[in-house]
């Protein structure tokens, strides 16, 4: 495991303005990462380390891939498009926390001197 993946299955994204926040590697819409939820899915994906900004536009999700080759990936593309429906954009700062811990801020002063 590389570090930055032990710093990601420790903290959870509350999304704002969405440009610091990767979108199928942070933990920002559920408990999990959306590549652990819908891995068939993440393996057409073209650009694994995009932000959820790069995904929302205008016109609404554009979730860039390569032809879907099988019926898994094209049922989990539906899922996550119903369940990016529903998710509120906040006009604030993404921010972290710490799954656990008194006060579950993240901060690098805190994870340096452990």
């Amino acid at each position: 495991m590389h570090l930055i993946d032990l710093y990601r299955a420790m903290k959870i994204v509350t999304v704002g303005k969405r440009n610091n926040t990767a979108f199928w590697l942070d933990s920002w819409l559920n408990k999990k990462p959306l590549a652990y939820q819908y891995p068939h899915l993440f393996s057409h994906v073209v650009n694994k380390n995009v932000t959820v900004l790069d995904y929302r536009s205008h016109l609404g999700w554009q979730i860039r891939t390569r032809p879907l080759t099988s019926q898994r990936a094209e049922h989990e593309l539906f899922q996550l498009l119903n369940q990016l429906d529903g998710f509120q954009l906040k006009d604030h700062e993404d921010a972290r926390e710490l799954r656990f811990g008194p006060t579950k801020e993240f901060m690098v002063r805190i994870v340096t001197s452990c």
